[in-house]
């Protein structure tokens, strides 16, 4: 084997993977627009619930769609805060 056909395969193996990871990266961002658009339409619940399923399944190992659901998560079981104390002007000093 010649050393330019090896350097002709590894060029292909490189271009082969980096063209994997940039449609890789690419999905992951996808679901996030996807997200944040359900989020602005302030879509029914379910459906926030199975898209974040579905970026989990897509990558398993990936951060942003586990962060992305624990942050959702947890400013869903925040409800609004209710006072009956009225407010208190600020004193300037």
């Amino acid at each position: 084997m010649s050393k330019r056909s090896v350097l002709d395969q590894i060029k292909g193996l490189i271009c082969v993977a980096l063209l994997f990871a940039l449609l890789s990266r690419a999905d992951g961002e996808d679901y996030a627009v996807r997200f944040k658009q359900l989020k602005e339409q302030k879509a029914a619940g379910a459906e926030i619930d199975s898209l974040l399923s579905q970026w989990r399944a897509q990558k398993p190992n990936g951060p942003d769609a586990r962060i992305t659901g624990a942050n959702y998560y947890f400013n869903q079981s925040v409800g609004p805060i209710v006072s009956t104390k009225k407010q208190r002007k600020a004193i300037m000093r």
